[in-house]
């Protein structure tokens, strides 16, 4: 499975299911995700709700305020 060092994300799920879960396996969708970081949430977008092989995800991730900057 996937090893992460910080969670960020899992305190906003609750919200995230609210509004995304209606998306869930709809065909062509297209999400871009600006902030990946270590991609928890882009995996969890991917395994939940962009379900649809046609639907893609592009994460862009300037890594601010960090050594990869």
């Amino acid at each position: 499975m996937y090893t992460y060092q910080v969670d960020w994300f899992t305190p906003q799920l609750p919200l995230w299911e609210k509004y995304l879960i209606p998306l869930k396996g709809l065909s062509n969708l297209s999400f871009l995700e600006i902030g990946s970081f270590e991609g928890r949430s882009a995996v969890w977008l991917l395994e939940n709700i962009l379900t649809d092989e046609a639907s893609r995800i592009v994460c862009i991730d300037p890594f601010h305020g960090s050594i990869e900057n």
